[in-house]
């Protein structure tokens, strides 16, 4: 799969999607750790550097790795989120969808626009069979935002990820190729 081949995809008139450098580092980690933000996210970064690896992991390419995006205002070029996938299985033909914006940008319709042009590459010209979404139970703009983008409700998966010391429920997503 060539993820170069949409390295400047607009997701709607006032922002793109491109690649996520080490130059984003400092604003991406800084809204991660934002507890408006963190509170929803299964991120536990303890550093920057930490953060930078990351990056330098989503940039490598690496078969059966992660991607992972910024999301850019088109007007000042800056980082106001991500969106990226995971957790593939080539063979399987599936990934896992995972996004974040800042607080500052909620509301704008940004997580929705790239969650649906990264779910329709990966199931259209990527010809992956299944995109899927994990998230918190509690965390009902998230799901909102999956919904609109074509996902379905498949249940509650209990005690699934330990968050923070907690084994916490998280509810799943996914969003098909239908024959």
């Amino acid at each position: 799969m060539d993820v170069c081949l949409w390295a400047s995809q607009i997701v709607n008139g006032d922002f793109y999607l491109g690649p996520l450098l080490i130059s984003h580092a400092a604003s991406w980690y800084e809204y991660l750790t934002d507890e408006r933000v963190n509170r929803y996210t299964s991120w536990n970064l303890q550093s920057l550097a930490e953060l930078e690896e990351l990056i330098h992991f989503y940039n490598s390419g690496s078969p059966g790795g992660a991607v992972r995006f910024g999301v850019f205002s088109a007007s000042t070029h800056e980082l106001v989120g991500t969106v990226g996938l995971h957790s593939f299985s080539i063979k399987d033909g599936r990934a896992e969808i995972a996004y974040d914006v800042r607080p500052d940008f909620w509301r704008q319709g940004i997580a929705r626009a790239a969650c649906g042009t990264l779910a329709g590459l990966a199931l259209g010209k990527w010809k992956l069979q299944r995109v899927q979404a994990t998230l918190l139970d509690e965390n009902i703009g998230s799901a909102k935002v999956l919904q609109r983008c074509g996902f379905e409700f498949e249940g509650v998966m209990r005690k699934y990820r330990v968050l923070r010391g907690v084994a916490r429920d998280y509810h799943l997503y996914s969003r098909v190729v239908e024959s």
